[in-house]
């Protein structure tokens, strides 16, 4: 006989900040999706697209991770790196992309072409951007460090696109 194992919906936490308002959801000290840049409150907690979720509760994951969010809004040296994010939605191949992509140090950048010889599958770029696009973790999982091989930007689906994508490449540069 197994036992099912029901999971408590995840808590959010929408703060304001220099780059919009941001929100996120997370489960114990995982966090479950994340979105940044929008102009109200509401709009940035409906970008989640959860189902179901409990209310703002206090905790450490939240609290540290709300206060690095205000430190690289502000402009501030701030690593994401050992945030952990969930993954279960992710297939083998979106998973290394991922995780190579965190690999980009701040100010850097790479195309979506190199990403995908890093992950392994060099004629995967277009791929790359797939994975990219439906990014639940922006900022944790810097995919605004990946620009297209003709030099311009390519894409991002935060509320404000490539406005937002240059605002956060101009702001790590100047760290």
């Amino acid at each position: 006989m197994s036992v099912e194992v029901k999971k408590f919906p995840p808590r959010t936490a929408v703060i304001e900040t220099a780059l919009g308002w941001i929100a996120f959801a997370w489960r114990d000290t995982e966090l479950q999706r994340l979105t940044l840049g929008y102009s109200d409150p509401q709009a940035a907690h409906d970008a989640l697209e959860l189902t179901e979720t409990e209310a703002y509760g206090r905790s450490r994951f939240a609290t540290d991770l709300t206060e690095r969010l205000q430190r690289y809004a502000d402009g501030q040296r701030e690593d994401f790196f050992m945030v952990k994010v969930n993954t279960d939605h992710l297939s083998p191949f979106q998973l290394q992309v991922i995780e190579r992509c965190r690999q980009i140090p701040r100010g850097r950048t790479l195309t979506y072409r190199e990403l995908a010889t890093r992950s392994g599958s060099p004629n995967a770029a277009r791929a790359v951007g797939n994975v990219m696009r439906t990014n639940r973790y922006p900022l944790i999982i810097p995919c605004h460090r990946v620009v297209a091989s003709n030099g311009n930007l390519g894409g991002y689906s935060a509320p404000t696109g490539l406005e937002l994508k240059k605002r956060l490449l101009d702001l790590e540069q100047d760290l």
